[in-house]
């Protein structure tokens, strides 16, 4: 569900997990935090190991520039990687360790539950999702 890339070595050869800690990270967490672990972090912790992250950002569209301009890497999810690879900017690979699935939650308020424009968003939403390519690179 996520991949990794970056513009220029690291995507001479496979990507070894030795390889991806060694590099320097770039991060996208919602609180733009280098404090703040995600997912990836997590599952290297499990293995006793970490990877350098050099910079933070709490949004993925800020991402693209950083990636581009400098050597550093990111995990990414599919979606937003393979723009970018479209686009002829940036290179993907698979992340060299099992990452875990994102669950996303669609929720909201109980007063809402049999309002139409909330139930014409929310199949909006639905059919939006169902329509997403989750393993693929489209």
């Amino acid at each position: 569900m996520f991949r990794y890339f970056r513009v220029d070595v690291l995507v001479e050869k496979k990507l070894s997990l030795a390889r991806f800690c060694s590099a320097t990270h770039l991060v996208v967490n919602e609180p733009g935090s280098e404090e703040h672990t995600d997912l990836i972090d997590e599952a290297l912790e499990q293995r006793g190991i970490a990877r350098s992250i050099a910079l933070s950002v709490n949004h993925f569209s800020v991402a693209r520039e950083i990636l581009s301009t400098t050597d550093l890497i990111a995990v990414l999810p599919n979606r937003f990687a393979s723009a970018l690879v479209t686009k002829g900017e940036l290179s993907i690979q698979p992340v060299p360790i099992p990452t875990p699935e994102v669950v996303v939650l669609l929720v909201w308020h109980q007063r809402n539950t049999e309002s139409q424009a909330h139930m014409w968003l929310k199949q909006k939403l639905l059919e939006a999702a169902a329509a997403m390519d989750y393993d693929g690179v489209h």
